[in-house]
């Protein structure tokens, strides 16, 4: 069974921008002493989606997606690749559907102990259940 998480990152490694700057995308947390740049994700809350009717088949997940760079320039580079690829995002996605991909909200952060530039973004997802 594909689910979101798992969708959600086979599509942005398969933009050919994004892969042009990185093909290293990680599940929570960077692996120890990780080559740049590279991406992490994760899922932050959602709820499916009910009706009087019951449940529709439909949920809505907020993902976090963290691009991270050596350098700032490299931060960015990477960050404005997933965005162009996820912002407005619609589709298959692998075997499920998805109605819409939306930025919610961003920020940059600089890690002093690992001296890595990153910036931290929520996705609002619609998407079909995976069942």
């Amino acid at each position: 069974m594909t689910t979101i998480a798992t969708a959600l990152r086979t599509y942005v490694l398969a933009d050919a921008a994004v892969a042009a700057l990185t093909t290293r995308m990680y599940p929570v947390v960077l692996p120890q002493d990780p080559a740049m740049p590279a991406i992490t994700y994760q899922y932050i809350s959602g709820a499916s989606v009910v009706s009087h009717d019951g449940p529709t088949g439909l949920e809505n997940p907020t993902f976090q997606i963290d691009c991270w760079g050596s350098s700032y320039s490299q931060m960015d580079a990477l960050f404005q690749a997933v965005r162009k690829r996820l912002n407005g995002a619609k589709g298959t996605f692998s075997t499920l559907e998805v109605q819409g991909i939306f930025l919610v909200r961003k920020r940059d952060l600089y890690d002093n102990d690992a001296k890595l530039h990153r910036r931290t973004s929520d996705w609002s997802i619609w998407n079909e259940e995976a069942v």
